[in-house]
């Protein structure tokens, strides 16, 4: 879908994706492949057996364990690093996942490991699984394909269910067609055509919001203007808001630059300014992508210095490898990087700056922890007394941790002189870190604590790379970080690069906004092909959305969205009708105000008619009706809250 890539591109793009691969291996075992019921072809006719290692055990590496309703538990309580199926009345009702619900008229079968791809293969949806003792048989024949094909249609109308009402009614008549040939499809034993139909269906039938963030991560391979274009008219026909561009990475810059070397495939051309002006002609705002500390080989080549040691002394992240690191405890180091910074802010006109690896390199043991550089030693050692290559968390606890203290300052400190920096000098900036999820593993493995900086108010937006192929995880780590972001917009990374169907980012991107949170940020366009193009085109960003700091995009959006749905929401019972006549005038208030031009000030009374709309909605009888519409009022009030607060 973009230019076509060189030998060499491809080759540098997969030892990338290589390496972070194997630093992921280095931390967990590999998760299995989420389960995705439209996207699988018709599973092989047989029969496989196998002994299970165990019933009501703990799930061991490599296992396969059979859970009962004789566990005494609700789920299984398996972490996500397996696959499970779940069978009710002898039958595979559902696949992929952890810590599956167990059924009382059934069983869950839990795999780990070498073990994965056995229960992949052998037990789809449909299939017929009986136990007898340890002796696990299951049977794939042709009424499970029928039943396949049946539990995909029955899925599908339960998860359009959901959020119907917000669905443009163009939209639900192709959902209603879809299905009407799936059921077709179905009677006459077409089941795969029946299995892809409703497929279809579900595109159609997810709802598109107003208010949210479209994003997507992006290496450029774009080698002239024309393809930049080609790829920026893709990203907008899809529906997407926000592109964060990778500009400052492995130590070169994509554009010429005073300060640092220009990457060589782009010598001759600046394409930074050609995204910035084609972005900005299509209304998708370009967010510049930035390597803060892992400045490349190039860079501790010609600053060896600067390079941020291992305790023996090599200069290559031990966890992960083929990453070269300066040393945020080098001042140097800190003024370089501030200085490309500051360098491609105030010579391009872009929406944000989004800060990647700020922080040390990962570390989990003593021996590959780093910051030892000469320089960083000789401050440390002035501060505290002690050469930290001298000290060991057992030897010299306290000043071990001061050490630790001191490094995790470095991080945080630069974070808030490039605030600073923002708020004086470029005020509108939107200023975004991508960050590891959990906060007590970001401190203790990289020095970042991110949630001092929102709490400080630094952020505007923060992105939690919450890369996981289990929808459940992903859901967990979402809500356990609802509402604890600070200051900061929190919106999840998600990981469509890991192998996701559109289906499955469908999936977490509804568990994205049904914790309240106003989008997503995708990783990366190289995984997102033309299929997954086509289905977000379809439902999920079918109608124009503003990211949640444009309030004037914002308003738009969804201003007329309401216009959209109004009569509809009525009609159904999920709007009372006087609420529905105040958002009515309130909307087309808004589309009166938009023409009157960018200058125009944004009125009071909106932010009180929204206010009240939400709290109309807070009642017994339409908290569960309008759930949906109700989150949104509420985030457009946290919106223009904000706004006014500023």
């Amino acid at each position: 879908m973009h230019s076509i890539w060189t030998a060499a591109e491809r080759i540098e793009w997969l030892l990338a994706l290589a390496l972070f691969l194997l630093f992921l291996a280095a931390l967990y075992s590999a998760p299995a492949r989420a389960s995705d019921i439209y996207s699988a072809a018709l599973p092989a006719l047989g029969v496989a057996e196998r002994t299970v290692d165990g019933i009501n055990t703990t799930r061991g590496t490599d296992m396969l364990i059979v859970y009962t309703p004789g566990t005494g538990r609700a789920t299984t309580g398996t972490n996500q690093w397996g696959y499970e199926v779940v069978v009710e009345d002898g039958y595979v009702v559902a696949a992929g996942g952890n810590n599956s619900p167990i059924p009382q008229n059934g069983f869950v079968v839990s795999a780990h490991g070498a073990s994965i791809p056995w229960l992949q293969e052998n037990a789809p949806v449909g299939a017929r699984v009986t136990l007898n003792g340890r002796e696990l048989r299951i049977t794939v024949d042709a009424e499970s394909h029928k039943r396949l094909a049946a539990e995909v249609l029955r899925y599908t109308e339960e998860v359009l269910g959901t959020a119907w009402d917000m669905v443009p009614r163009a939209s639900q008549d192709e959902v209603a067609h879809s299905m009407d040939r799936a059921q077709a499809a179905l009677m006459d034993g077409e089941y795969g055509k029946a299995i892809q139909l409703a497929g279809e269906a579900r595109f159609y039938g997810t709802p598109s919001l107003p208010v949210e963030l479209r994003g997507i991560w992006h290496r450029p391979v774009e080698r002239s203007p024309i393809a930049v274009r080609h790829t920026l008219d893709q990203l907008a026909a899809a529906g997407f808001n926000a592109l964060f561009l990778e500009t400052f990475y492995t130590g070169y810059t994509i554009y010429p630059s005073a300060i640092a070397p220009q990457r060589g495939e782009f010598v001759g051309w600046d394409p930074l300014q050609v995204w910035a002006e084609e972005a900005a002609a299509r209304g998708i705002e370009l967010h510049l992508w930035v390597h803060l500390f892992h400045l490349g080989r190039i860079t501790v080549d010609m600053h060896p210095d600067w390079a941020n040691l291992q305790r023996d002394g090599s200069i290559g992240a031990a966890l992960e490898p083929g990453l070269y690191y300066g040393d945020p405890g080098h001042p140097e180091v800190r003024e370089y990087v501030f200085s490309v910074l500051r360098e491609m802010v105030e010579r391009y006109p872009v929406t944000g700056l989004h800060l990647d690896y700020v922080r040390y390199p990962n570390t989990n043991s003593l021996a590959n922890t780093s910051g030892y550089s000469p320089k960083a030693r000789e401050l440390f050692k002035e501060v505290s007394g002690y050469d930290p290559m001298d000290i060991s968390p057992s030897t010299h606890p306290t000043v071990w941790a001061e050490w630790l203290k001191w490094q995790e300052q470095n991080i945080t400190s630069f974070v808030e002189r490039v605030a600073a920096w923002r708020d004086e000098h470029h005020p509108d900036l939107i200023l975004s870190a991508a960050v590891v999820p959990d906060i007590d593993e970001a401190i203790r493995t990289k020095r970042q604590n991110w949630l001092a900086w929102t709490e400080a108010g630094w952020l505007d937006l923060v992105t939690p790379m919450i890369y996981s192929l289990d929808n459940g995880h992903v859901a967990g780590q979402i809500a356990a970080l609802s509402g604890k972001t600070g200051s900061a917009w929190f919106v999840p990374g998600l990981a469509p690069f890991m192998g996701m169907s559109p289906h499955q980012v469908i999936d977490q991107v509804m568990s994205s906004r049904a914790a309240g949170q106003p989008g997503a940020v995708l990783f990366a366009l190289h995984s997102v092909d033309a299929r997954h193009m086509d289905a977000y085109a379809k439902g999920l960003f079918s109608m124009k959305a503003g990211t949640p700091w444009n309030v004037r995009g914002a308003l738009a959006s969804f201003a007329a969205w309401i216009i959209e749905g109004m009569n509809r929401w009525v009609a159904e019972d999920i709007l009372p009708a006087d609420t529905a006549l105040e958002l009515d005038n309130f909307a087309h208030d808004v589309a009166r105000w938009l023409e009157q031009g960018p200058d125009a000030p944004v009125k009071g009374e909106w932010l009180d008619t929204l206010r009240d709309a939400h709290r109309a909605l807070d009642s017994p009888f339409y908290e569960t009706r309008g759930q949906w519409l109700r989150m949104q009022i509420g985030l457009m009030v946290e919106v223009l809250g904000r706004a006014e607060g500023a």
